[in-house]
């Protein structure tokens, strides 16, 4: 499995500290398990985040391993996404042109859709690849209204839309969603306590309500 060190990944966090460090971290992970052994070349990115960050995480995932990055999305994020690429020495993503992708990876996008549009998205994506992993904020996670103002959906909600039964919950750090951790920029503890939990985490008996985001995989 690659590694991912949490201090690297604060670098795309684009601001948003240490708690989309340790998103980014774990997300990494399950990309990872997902596809090895597959073979991938395209990757189209569905759409970038309602309203935190620009899904960098994504488009490091595909540099590191060789994958060539496709973007699906509105023009106003993208020249936003492209400056921060450029400014992190990464390659821009490809305009979304093809009709088949082998991996197709969302995050944060499709739960601010209309239901109508969401369905049609989830048709769309089913059309164009066989694997996919679709992130959305958890809507079981009640801290998301206090804290991030982001909605949400269930994961079986999620797993339904696309037909697929492998769904589950990720990101479930010892703090609320929206919270940064400016503190552990010099705090050596807090760092590695990050890590150790990011491992541990699958091992909570909250997991389902405490993750902020769930995710379904086709």
């Amino acid at each position: 499995m690659g590694c991912y060190k949490i201090g690297e990944l604060h670098k795309l966090a684009e601001g948003q500290g240490y708690g989309t460090a340790y998103e980014y971290l774990v997300k990494l992970r399950l990309l990872e398990r997902f596809t090895r052994g597959k073979r991938i070349k395209t990757v189209l990115i569905y759409g970038l985040p309602e309203k935190y960050g620009l899904s960098l995480d994504f488009f490091y995932f595909c540099q590191k391993k060789g994958y060539k990055a496709y973007l699906l999305g509105e023009k106003s994020r993208t020249e936003r996404l492209n400056q921060a690429l450029d400014r992190l020495e990464m390659q821009r993503p490809r305009e979304a042109n093809l009709k088949h992708y082998d991996l197709i990876l969302s995050s944060e996008y499709i739960q601010n859709l209309s239901n109508d549009v969401r369905k049609a998205c989830a048709e769309k994506i089913k059309k164009m690849t066989g694997n996919a992993i679709i992130f959305v904020p958890n809507r079981e996670n009640k801290a998301h209204a206090k804290y991030t103002g982001l909605s949400g959906l269930k994961a079986e909600g999620l797993a339904g839309l696309f037909n697929s039964d492998t769904f589950g919950w990720i990101d479930a750090p010892f703090f609320p969603p929206g919270i940064k951790l400016k503190q552990a920029r010099n705090s050596r503890f807090l760092l590695w306590l990050l890590v150790a939990w990011s491992w541990a985490e699958w091992l909570l008996p909250m997991r389902r309500k405490l993750s902020h985001i769930c995710y379904a995989i086709l």
